[in-house]
């Protein structure tokens, strides 16, 4: 697209960087921009508090980049025009002062209350969050991390939102060498006596910055074409829009309008309606895409990022020409003004304040926890800006040397470093290899044999069901799948956003009838036992519709499904054990209310459901309420009698959770399955096992927690 204007407008570049040689350039104080800042950060917080309407705030960020490409490409441009040179050191040392105190808040903050709420495992996460943040490669760290930004598996990173200050970071780190390359090799020591269309000499400096056109336009175009082409609906966006190279694209349309559009030069006084119109409908365009556009949109991977950019860029166009624009006067008004000053603080503190202050935290929910949010945050920024940013940043200036600025900030950035390592030294780095004991065989005959299927909530619970198994002559077969689910079909809707779940097994890309099957067969099982519920409890798509459990329709299905497989296991001489599924709680809703696939209601429906399908198998099927034993009373807990039973993701089991319910259910499956052997044709003395559900043994806890092996504070978890 730049390469299409620029072509068909030849003298545009020449014409618009026209000067006399000796003219001085200055980057003004613009208030505009300062209020165009102020859109941006107010755009990103309403995202993440969940305002309504705003399911596009995230481009607060673009609109961010856009501002600073365009800002800081004009300050090398200056300093280069009126200094003769760039000073690179100066110019960081600068970025260094500006954004560094407010950073180092943030992470000391983070580091003290996570220790102080967080539980150990989770205080493992942010030293890497931490120490990326203060390098500036967090973006690249949560994607090699696996952390999404838009939906979230578990608890999320404190420092998640670091990725977009990486992002910016890297810009300063690599543009301003490229202007002063430039600028010292290419520009020409004498002035070319040759005049321009207009008559104005022509600078060999000018030839230097048309060829930075070209470079930030093709970079912007090149951008682009990356995200799109490495896009594919359906799958994970997080390494496209982390990538400093895929998301860059919004900087080179900043840079190349400071090139085109510089202030000094363009200081437009029309008082003509058609000259104040690009900026109102620039403005109007870019709300628009923050109400309209969300984070699965095909739009927005496919030059949506470039197009808020260009809206973007026009809007700073004008209002940095045009003072008496309508838009120029509203981002002008004292209150856009001065949330754009405190914006950088506003937009580190938000996060970190809604992750911690929740609704467990606060007790509260809905318009009071974003009012408490807001408030604090707004508290917080303001402090930060008056006593600690805007001190550290002009307290330097001019008064000690750039090389001493930098010495002086080094120590304070090591001091971080340390605070992270120490504070994540004291947490034992336990993998699942450490985690699952070495098995001594079973030496006693003819062990209960156990097939354990489901998905990934069955396959942790029997990785820690597999630890005593010996002790109860049981042998357990763990054929857990990360997203198996009797529930076939997608889309789905997990936290809010679309997603599709896996075949049951997806490297073969079998169902889970097939899966299972195959399963029966290599191992014989004496029980079958089956852990499900996380993916049958949420939203999918069914029969044209959106339904969850809990309704007519989408039960009867679930009934149907669940008695196919039922009938398929007993068909095959085994017994059924059915294990209720426990509580889940993997995070909230910006309003504070818990997602719909965590509400308490839904995982009792299929529990209930549960039981309505052994009540069809008498005799061979049985309900054991491990979801009980393994939650709260109607809620959900990570701590039952002192056993830390759940991971930090809030669905999965922990190690010491299986071995907490191990003496519990593993005599059950025993016994079951000396009933199928029993009733097989060579033998015929037991009595069959009875469907029933059995009641959760409250006061048995405590005796449950004593045979635990390890009750450490920090559950061991494989994922």
């Amino acid at each position: 697209m730049f390469g299409n204007i620029v072509a068909s407008n030849p003298g545009l570049v020449a014409r618009v960087m026209a000067r006399p040689e000796d003219h001085k350039r200055s980057l003004e104080y613009k208030p505009a921009l300062d209020g165009l800042r102020a859109i941006a950060v107010g755009g990103v917080i309403a995202f993440h508090f969940g305002v309504a309407g705003i399911n596009g705030g995230f481009l607060g960020v673009d609109v961010f980049f856009v501002i600073s490409g365009y800002l800081i490409t004009t300050l090398l441009i200056a300093e280069s025009t009126n200094s003769g040179n760039i000073s690179l050191a100066g110019f960081w040392g600068r970025r260094v002062r500006r954004l560094f105190p407010a950073l180092a808040v943030t992470l000391i903050s983070v580091s003290i209350l996570a220790a102080l709420l967080d539980s150990p495992s989770q205080l493992a996460g942010i030293r890497g969050d931490a120490l990326s943040a203060l390098f500036y490669v967090a973006n690249w760290h949560f994607i090699l991390s696996n952390q999404h930004y838009f939906t979230h598996f578990g608890p999320v990173s404190p420092l998640l939102h670091t990725w977009s200050l990486a992002v910016e970071e890297q810009f300063y780190l690599v543009w301003p060498p490229i202007v002063f390359l430039a600028y010292k090799f290419l520009t020409r020591r004498r002035v070319v006596a040759r005049s321009t269309e207009d008559g104005a000499p022509e600078s060999s400096t000018r030839s230097v910055e048309r060829v930075l056109v070209w470079v930030a336009a093709l970079g912007a175009i090149g951008s682009c074409l990356e995200m799109a082409l490495m896009y594919h609906p359906g799958s994970d966006t997080s390494r496209i829009y982390y990538g400093s190279d895929t998301h860059s694209q919004v900087i080179f349309v900043g840079i190349v309008l400071a090139f085109i559009r510089p202030t000094d030069r363009f200081q437009n006084t029309s008082q003509s309606f058609l000259s104040k119109t690009p900026a109102v409908l620039a403005l109007c365009l870019v709300g628009i895409m923050f109400h309209f556009i969300s984070a699965t949109s095909k739009l927005l991977y496919r030059g949506g990022f470039l197009l808020v950019a260009f809206a973007t860029a026009i809007v700073i166009s004008q209002v940095v020409s045009q003072t008496n624009n309508p838009v120029t006067w509203l981002l002008s008004t004292p209150p856009f003004r001065y949330v754009g000053r405190i914006s950088y603080g506003l937009y580190l503190y938000h996060w970190p304040v809604f992750i911690f202050l929740d609704s467990q935290n606060s007790g509260l929910t809905g318009w009071q926890l974003l009012a408490l949010r807001l408030a604090l945050t707004m508290a917080v920024s303001v402090v930060s800006f008056h006593l600690i940013e805007t001190p550290i940043r002009n307290g330097f200036k001019g008064r000690i040397s750039t090389k001493v600025q930098l010495r002086a900030l080094l120590p304070s950035g090591l001091a971080i470093v340390l605070a992270a390592v120490v504070l994540s030294s004291t947490i034992p780095a336990q993998g699942l290899s450490s985690a699952i004991p070495k098995n001594a065989g079973h030496s006693q005959a003819n062990p209960s044999v156990v097939l354990l299927v489901g998905d990934s909530v069955a396959l942790t619970l029997g990785i820690g069901l597999s630890n005593p198994e010996n002790a109860y002559h049981v042998k357990i077969e763990n054929q857990g799948q990360l997203g198996c689910s009797i529930a076939e079909g997608n889309p789905i809707m997990v936290q809010g956003t679309q997603d599709n779940l896996p075949p049951c097994n997806p490297t073969t890309h079998q169902d889970w009838q097939t899966y299972w099957t195959q399963q029966v067969i290599k191992y014989h099982p004496d029980v079958v036992a089956i852990q499900l519920g996380r993916w049958e409890v949420v939203d999918r798509m069914h029969e044209g519709h959106w339904m969850h459990i809990g309704e007519t329709i989408y039960d009867k299905y679930l009934t149907s499904q669940l008695s196919q497989a039922v009938s398929m296991f007993v068909s095959s001489g085994a017994k059924v054990a059915l294990f209720s599924a426990p509580y889940y709680n993997d995070g909230e809703n910006a309003s504070g209310a818990p997602y719909d696939e965590n509400q308490v209601s839904r995982v009792n429906e299929w529990n209930k459901l549960l039981g309505s399908v052994a009540s069809k198998f008498k005799g061979s099927v049985s309900v054991i309420d491990v979801g009980g034993l393994l939650s709260g009373q109607d809620r959900y807990e990570s701590v039952v009698a002192g056993t830390p039973v759940r991971c930090p993701d809030g669905v999965h089991v922990s190690f010491q959770g299986g071995e907490f319910v191990a003496p519990y259910v593993l005599p059950q499956l025993y016994h079951m399955g000396l009933s199928a052997y029993t009733h097989r044709p060579h033998s015929s003395t037991i009595s069959p096992v009875a469907s029933y559900v059995v009641p959760r043994p409250q006061a048995n806890l405590k005796s449950l927690a004593r045979q635990v092996q390890d009750k450490s504070v920090a559950p061991t978890c494989p994922f």
